[in-house]
């Protein structure tokens, strides 16, 4: 009886031992392996390069991390091994941040994604698999849809979302660890998959307390990063825009409305009709919105080389008389002679 049962437990530990090990390295504590991530900012343009406009009431996103994820995929089925977290942090000669940290793998073949994990706007969904694995942002709430899209002949299927954080990214494929009883370090370098672009459009009489947003359409809404993979679902970005002046128009007028806004890309399908529409709201609660066709603004050399989309089309706001004591002038609420410009946006 004794002899029976120690034979089936040595079986069953032998069969959980398979299992436990199954398409999982191996860790020996006096192995260890030591990854280094230097987060890439050079050339990002409106963040780190190509300032057009130096307000600094612009809000570009942050190009800093301090935590970065580590995923280890087997290169045989694309499958995640495991991970871990790296969050020590240094600067090197470049002013580059790094952060490292330990892995606990052993020797074999091994697939590595790293990315910063601080993001608040930026998400991960499918990262079971490298091939899956993907960043997005959400989409905007129906009161924004509703004052944005509704209004458009030909937005009943878009979505927006908001703009994405800067997302940096490494990734060494088919690493090779060998048997090894000193410290093993694997240097990478992770560059942004985000673009940032700024935009402004020249305005004249613009209304008092002043507030504007912006969609622009054509964008892809998410990164298949393992694979970097856009996706190609046309959609809509939506970002906050301020007022501010360009020293550079030759017009008497130097006011603009202004914005960056990031995005994991232009689809290369929308080559023509990518859509601007910028909504604005004054002290008196006033909507007006104005929409751009920004194809060939897109083909510029501003915007291919700076990642600047500068409109020239100027708008016109109709100014009420100032005059004192007439009838309506001034902010009053009796005053309805704002012209407020709506147009629809073809996809």
């Amino acid at each position: 009886m004794n002899n029976a049962f120690s034979r089936a437990t040595a079986a069953l530990l032998a069969v959980l031992c398979l299992v436990a090990c199954h398409r999982r390295p191996l860790f020996d504590p006096s192995e260890l392996i030591r990854i280094s991530v230097e987060v890439d900012v050079d050339n990002i343009s409106n963040v780190t390069c190509d300032i057009y406009n130096p307000d600094p009431n612009l809000v570009t996103k942050s190009v800093s991390t301090d935590m970065m994820r580590v995923m280890v995929y087997d290169p045989d089925n694309d499958k995640l091994l495991t991970q871990s977290f790296i969050s020590e942090k240094s600067v090197n000669e470049k002013g580059h941040e790094i952060l490292s940290g330990t892995l606990e793998i052993g020797s074999g073949e091994f697939d590595i994604l790293a990315y910063n994990f601080d993001t608040p706007d930026t998400y991960v969904r499918d990262e079971n698999n490298q091939n899956t694995i993907t960043a997005y942002t959400d989409e905007i709430p129906a009161a924004l849809r509703e004052q944005y899209l509704t209004k458009a002949t030909d937005f009943s299927a878009l979505k927006a979302y908001y703009d994405p954080d800067h997302f940096f990214v490494a990734q060494v494929k088919d690493y090779h660890i060998g048997l090894h009883d000193t410290l093993v370090v694997i240097k990478a370098l992770a560059p942004t998959i985000v673009d940032t672009y700024y935009i402004q459009i020249p305005v004249v009489g613009l209304p008092a307390g002043t507030r504007a947003s912006g969609v622009i359409s054509g964008l892809s809404p998410a990164n298949a990063f393992g694979t970097k993979t856009r996706s190609s679902d046309a959609s809509g970005v939506y970002f906050e825009m301020i007022t501010s002046t360009d020293e550079h128009l030759t017009t008497e007028s130097k006011d603009v409305l202004c914005g960056i806004f990031s995005t994991f890309g232009k689809l290369d399908a929308s080559s023509s009709d990518v859509r601007f529409t910028v909504g604005l709201s004054d002290a008196e609660g006033n909507f007006y919105q104005k929409d751009v066709n920004l194809d060939l603004i897109f083909k510029t050399a501003d915007a291919i080389e700076h990642h600047w989309l500068l409109i020239d089309d100027v708008w016109e706001f109709d100014v009420p008389d100032p005059t004192p004591g007439t009838s309506g002038g001034g902010f009053q609420p009796e005053v309805d002679n704002w012209e407020q410009e709506e147009g629809g946006i073809a996809l």
